[in-house]
């Protein structure tokens, strides 16, 4: 009887050893795959980016940074100039009012 417990643990143990080694192997191969793709990915982005460079991914971010600047500083004159046209409107109609 104690010889067939043992060889039942036994077998039990090299199951779940092969069990653990046969998962251990299928996430190196998905490892190995998602490299490979990450790779071709990659590979692919640099195809299709406009620019080649570091120096020229840092003009690319300067030239942003300075049109956002510019839009910046044209926005708050447009909003400045609609400020004054309402203020002059409000003015007038306050004097028309005042006038009459």
């Amino acid at each position: 009887m104690e010889n067939i417990s043992v060889i039942l643990a036994t077998v039990l143990v090299m199951l779940g050893a092969f069990w653990l080694y046969e998962r251990d192997q299928s996430q190196k191969r998905q490892i190995e795959a998602l490299k490979k793709e990450n790779v071709k990915l990659m590979d692919a982005n640099r195809k299709n980016l406009p620019y080649n460079t570091a120096e020229e991914l840092e003009n690319l971010l300067a030239t942003v940074i300075v049109l956002e600047k510019d839009i910046e500083i044209k926005s708050n004159l447009v909003g400045n100039i609609r400020a004054h046209a309402e203020l002059a409107r409000e003015n007038r109609r306050a004097g028309a009012a005042f006038k009459a």
